[in-house]
């Protein structure tokens, strides 16, 4: 924030410099304009202005910090390196500065810069004590590396930089200690970083060929967080490769049943990106009678998003409305109260409420859920929304 005072005395002196006439009758009135029909600034109180999106001031106190080191010369690399990077890069709310920096200056610096981020604490992991230990915290320096290479025009010019990040986050993906068949209660955050790196190298190296051939070999290996992120990956960033369309079909084939996560992120970039594949639609009708609740649930979701429109989707939905045989998931991160809508048959029940509520069948299904269905919980909401539906109609 800053005082009315100050920010009237900046713009005034500002303008004064540039040739203006009457400067402070004009910085008032650009300060009018910004706030009133900009609205990039807002009144904080206590004659005090503040931008009203966070955006500006991020860009402005980049582009502050690029112009005292290379026009002003007030501060030399050493002191951008150890004063801006290296008191602020463990601080989330200065890392979009960090990265603005980055992509200003020459690529030069920045590669320094990024060098001097991945010298910073990093992860360290042993096959005893990886999910206790591990905090997602520890490799914040590394993709604040990343973003900061991706602002970057030609990453070519800091090749070796590059390579080394590429890595590093190659082997955070990995986590190589990790005994995956004993391990299926992974950490969250052991997952959300192992999808993240992998992102993060899909999207910065998507053009290099090595890359796509390591991903497409993740999806042989047995590190279910990563193998998931790369169906992604590969989805999005190579979906025109025909070898592409082959391994997902393969993947989400039911004769993978030990690979779930695998499976389902396969049938969602199928059904998502290949919708009109004559192999898609059967595979997902596959999926919506798998022995695992969470495949089911997901086909379920991808049959609606895609192919509503269909004869057979109602009838579908219908059946496993009615004869999925959901329980109650074994986590415990969802409270107990909002453990059904976990259950296949009230996530068919709520598409078929959403999408086809005047259905000819539709009431009828809802009389019989509320009725009896297994899930005390699911018998209420189900009254619940008869109610509502049959209320509407009067």
């Amino acid at each position: 924030m800053i005082g009315v005072d100050r920010l009237t005395r900046v713009l005034t002196d500002y303008l004064r410099d540039q040739g203006f006439s009457e400067p402070r009758e004009k910085a008032n009135l650009l300060i009018q304009q910004l706030r009133e029909r900009n609205f990039i600034l807002c009144y904080r109180g206590a004659d005090t202005y503040g931008f009203v999106h966070r955006t500006f001031l991020e860009y402005f106190c980049a582009v502050e910090i690029v112009n005292r080191f290379e026009k002003q010369k007030f501060i030399n690399f050493e002191q951008l390196r150890d004063e801006i990077f290296g008191q602020h890069w463990q601080d989330e709310t200065w890392h979009e500065v960090l990265q603005l920096v980055c992509g200003i200056i020459d690529p030069k610096f920045t590669g320094q810069l990024i060098k001097f981020l991945l010298d910073q604490a990093s992860y360290s992991i042993d096959s005893a004590t990886v999910n206790s230990t591990f905090k997602a915290t520890q490799t914040i320096n590394l993709f604040l590396a990343s973003r900061c290479l991706a602002e970057v025009k030609n990453n070519q010019s800091i090749y070796d930089t590059s390579a080394t990040l590429l890595a590093r986050l190659k082997k955070l993906a990995s986590f190589e200690h990790i005994d995956w068949t004993s391990k299926p209660g992974l950490d969250p955050d052991i997952w959300r970083t192992i999808s993240k790196a992998v992102k993060e190298i899909a999207s910065l190296w998507k053009d290099d060929l090595n890359v796509q051939l390591w991903l497409k070999g993740v999806l042989k290996s047995n590190n279910w967080a990563a193998k998931q992120a790369a169906v992604i990956a590969l989805s999005n960033h190579w979906k025109h490769d025909p070898d592409i369309l082959s391994i997902l079909i393969d993947l989400a084939s039911p004769e993978n049943p030990g690979n779930l996560s695998g499976r389902r992120e396969a049938m969602r970039a199928l059904a998502r990106n290949w919708r009109d594949d004559p192999r898609t639609l059967p595979i997902v009708k596959n999926c919506i009678f798998d022995a695992d609740q969470y495949l089911r649930k997901a086909a379920v979701e991808e049959l609606v998003r895609n192919w509503k429109g269909k004869d057979d989707v109602y009838e579908l939905l219908a059946d496993r409305a009615t004869n999925d045989p959901s329980e109650e998931p074994d986590i415990d991160y969802h409270p107990a109260e909002l453990r059904y809508r976990f259950n296949v048959r009230f996530l068919a029940l709520e598409m078929i409420i959403e999408h086809y509520p005047t259905h000819p069948k539709t009431i009828a299904l809802l009389h019989d859920r509320a009725i009896n269905d297994p899930d005390e919980q699911l018998r209420e909401w189900a009254q619940q929304q008869l109610e509502k539906m049959e209320g509407g109609r009067q």
